[in-house]
């Protein structure tokens, strides 16, 4: 039986949304039950295009000191203040009830610690809460809809993972952590989607000392903004052949170390790296474990042959979203 066609991000967003307003809130955004959710209404404000949000947003990262000295903020004032409502909320009522241990309780943690009780005051602990969730939501549900996408046109490897859902599922008899784990084909299939689809598509930095580039005599003063492509590492064929495919036979255990570590790095690398990559991992492993279990994904007639990026967000984005088809197969859960 065909469920139709649906628009996988938007899909993928409502999961994503619900994951991280329970891991950061400790609250239940109930994203599929209403259409008008708080919190999915907030997550789409967040990184729908608008020309003013989009300047505002831009000047962060291109003219950070332009940012700074008119107090430009990143998200609209009412989005930040709902965001500020709800963490301190939580914090109240989390105090006189049972622990959870998720990121509220950590918080509540290091506030009650002498050394950590000056710096994380007012706006500075709301921003821990509120970034984990603009950032977490996000980069989950994108991971999750660009592999929906791969999957949906490539119905071998979306065979073959299925496969190995099933008998990951069997084996564990429930869908836990050890079981995720044992996919290993799952792993090497989002990694294949984090090197053609990289959420954020460049990482920014600020050199820290003069650094004299190898075999040049440029170099890069103290201070500069160096800015770092991932989508021209990643597609570029000295390190990955044939880049426009979808391999994850790239990521199996013969083949990652076949190419140099820093010319894969979704995720950033060294000591800046994204500290939530293992979580948004998990997350997005989660979801697609859950739809292909239960689900086989299908090409629609408004399915892309190919995703072609939208120039009007600083994240990755489709220019025409990710419609794909869901069709009910046997459950794959023992």
């Amino acid at each position: 039986m065909n469920s139709g066609s649906f628009e996988s991000k938007e899909l993928c967003a409502k999961f994503s949304t619900d994951v991280i307003t329970s891991c950061a809130f400790g609250l239940e955004a109930h994203s599929f039950k209403n259409e008008n959710a708080e919190f999915r209404s907030v997550g789409r404000q967040m990184f729908d295009f608008r020309w003013l949000l989009s300047i505002r947003q831009s000047c962060y990262f291109l003219a950070p000191s332009l940012a700074k000295f008119t107090r430009m903020t990143f998200f609209d004032l009412k989005l930040t203040n709902f965001l500020r409502n709800v963490f301190w909320r939580t914090i109240e009522e989390r105090s006189t009830s049972n622990r959870r241990n998720d990121l509220i309780d950590l918080i509540i943690d290091l506030r009650n610690q002498s050394c950590s009780a000056e710096t994380l005051r007012g706006d500075t602990v709301v921003a821990q809460a509120s970034q984990f969730f603009a950032a977490g939501f996000e980069t989950v549900s994108s991971t999750m809809a660009f592999t929906l996408f791969e999957l949906c046109i490539n119905p071998n490897i979306q065979e073959k993972l299925k496969t190995e859902i099933a008998i990951a599922l069997t084996e564990h008899e429930q869908l836990n952590y050890e079981a995720v784990q044992s996919i290993k084909y799952l792993h090497m299939v989002i990694c294949e989607t984090l090197r053609k689809y990289p959420v954020l598509p460049f990482l920014d930095r600020i050199c820290m000392h003069d650094y004299k580039l190898p075999n040049n005599d440029f170099i890069i003063k103290k201070g500069t903004p160096v800015y770092i492509p991932l989508l021209g590492l990643h597609y570029d064929p000295k390190y990955f052949s044939n880049p426009e495919t979808f391999d994850p036979e790239r990521f199996s255990d013969e083949n990652k170390n076949s190419f140099p570590s820093f010319s894969y790095i979704p995720f950033g690398e060294g000591p800046r790296n994204c500290i939530g990559e293992r979580f948004g991992l998990l997350a997005a492993k989660i979801g697609i474990i859950q739809i292909l279990s239960e689900y086989e994904v299908l090409k629609c007639a408004d399915t892309p042959a190919r995703i072609e990026f939208t120039s009007k967000s600083v994240l990755l984005a489709s220019k025409v979203g990710i419609p794909i088809q869901f069709k009910k197969s046997h459950s794959l859960a023992a």
